[in-house]
């Protein structure tokens, strides 16, 4: 019995054939949409030839990530946050921009007991401001990925050469480019991200078009303030035509929270 077939064209039906000349019986497409949603992230990998990316968020009711001053910790309750550490173990890597970094200093782990390796853990860092003195640098349990732009130079990547699990990539142009960054990962095999980060992080993936899916954790609370965060920063669009359109999958009650999945629609 088999849900799905491999969307790689290289092996695609040929052990269906192989069983088939050999006399056993193959149903295919049984629970199919329940397995390619169990699949979607290794789907977009072979077919995309890059990272399935997964936007994750805390939010109040009225859309605020974090207050005026900026303090967000914590929105949402203690289990809708360990419901999103789930989503951390089921990634190749956790993408942050530096000013998640400067501001929590996070260490980017799964802080789930018994479930294998840490996921990599990547930082949007373009003059690479990041410290020595961070968790990301300082803990060695995962490889940590700082891509950088262009124009910073030589002697500040030496800097880290000390810490074996730091990497640090410049980047073709003075900014981390979306595409860029995507079609690197893709390269390097990274099948699926969980993006992590502010506003400005997400609002550079909505832009560039490069969200698959999105998990939102709403609390019911109200913060309100015209300059409260939200999850996706930046200008956004000036026409509704222009918006990113996505399906809600799902709807469940985490603790106090309500989450919320949704996957990009496909024109």
């Amino acid at each position: 019995i088999i849900a799905s077939d491999d969307p790689n064209p290289k092996v695609s039906g040929r052990g269906i054939e192989m069983m088939e000349r050999a006399g056993i019986e193959v149903r295919t497409q049984v629970k199919k949409e329940e397995a390619d949603a169990l699949n979607r992230s290794f789907f977009h990998f072979i077919q995309k030839k890059e990272p399935y990316i997964r936007l994750k968020s805390a939010m109040s009711l009225d859309g605020k990530i974090a207050t005026s001053t900026g303090e967000s910790q914590w929105i949402t309750g203690e289990e809708a946050r360990k419901d999103g550490h789930h989503y951390r173990h089921q990634s190749d890597a956790i993408l942050v921009g530096i000013n998640t970094v400067l501001v929590d200093n996070p260490k980017l782990t799964t802080r789930i007991d018994g479930q294998g390796s840490h996921p990599i853990r990547i930082v949007l860092d373009t003059r690479l401001r990041i410290p020595p003195s961070a968790q990301l640098i300082q803990n060695q349990e995962a490889p940590t990925w700082i891509f950088v732009g262009k124009d910073v130079t030589q002697a500040d990547i030496d800097a880290f050469k000390s810490y074996p699990h730091v990497e640090i990539i410049p980047m073709k142009d003075e900014k981390v480019r979306i595409e860029e960054l995507v079609s690197y990962l893709g390269e390097q095999k990274v099948t699926s991200v969980l993006v992590e980060g502010g506003g400005t992080i997400a609002d550079a993936f909505v832009r560039a078009g490069k969200v698959n899916e999105t998990v939102t954790y709403v609390a019911p609370k109200l913060i309100g303030g015209k300059d409260a965060l939200t999850p996706v920063g930046g200008k956004g669009v000036s026409q509704l035509k222009q918006v990113e359109a996505f399906k809600i999958l799902s709807t469940e009650q985490v603790g106090d929270d309500i989450k919320i999945i949704s996957v990009k629609r496909e024109e």
